[in-house]
């Protein structure tokens, strides 16, 4: 063996050797994790915007039921799309525009929502007054009970032919 010294030189080569690979692999590791970094980014960015869907569509709900709706999902997906044509993102949608939107459609549609008929817009004519015979008495609470007695009360005023005189 020889026993020569390394010069500077050899040194400077020996360690620009050993330490010349190392930065190529740390500018590759560098840049994978940059790229995770940017992919997670996107991940949280569109899991936030699943937060703020979820959470509109709960407030929205929350309005529908406040405002007594018949059918909550159908009336939801309309809200829904309500918001979606008026061209606003979901993340810069608040509390008043839902609530906006919710009050529109109440308006439009109010079959949708309990109460939704105005008073003196009934279907119905207004209630004949009865003539306060037995048998028209009898005859209005077995329809308005239903109880099998009620109903066999009336067939019995009716077969005995019942007639009030007094009208």
């Amino acid at each position: 063996m020889s026993s020569e010294v390394p010069t500077t030189e050899n040194q400077d080569t020996m360690v620009t050797q050993a330490v010349a690979p190392a930065p190529v692999i740390v500018d590759t590791t560098v840049q994978n994790m940059e790229l995770r970094v940017a992919s997670l980014e996107e991940e949280l960015r569109a899991a936030q915007v699943k937060i703020k869907e979820s959470e509109l569509r709960r407030q929205i709900q929350r309005l529908l039921l406040e405002a007594q709706t018949i059918d909550i999902d159908a009336t939801t997906l309309l809200v829904e799309a309500a918001l979606k044509a008026g061209g606003a993102r979901v993340d810069t949608l608040g509390a008043r525009a839902a609530a906006k939107v919710v009050d529109d459609i109440r308006r439009q549609k109010p079959l949708l929502f309990r109460g939704g008929l105005r008073p003196g817009a009934s279907v119905m004519g207004a209630r004949i007054e009865q003539s306060g015979t037995p048998i028209a008495s009898a005859a209005e609470e077995a329809a308005r009970s239903g109880h099998r007695a009620d109903l066999l009360r009336y067939l019995r005023l009716r077969r005995s032919g019942y007639q009030n005189t007094a009208s």
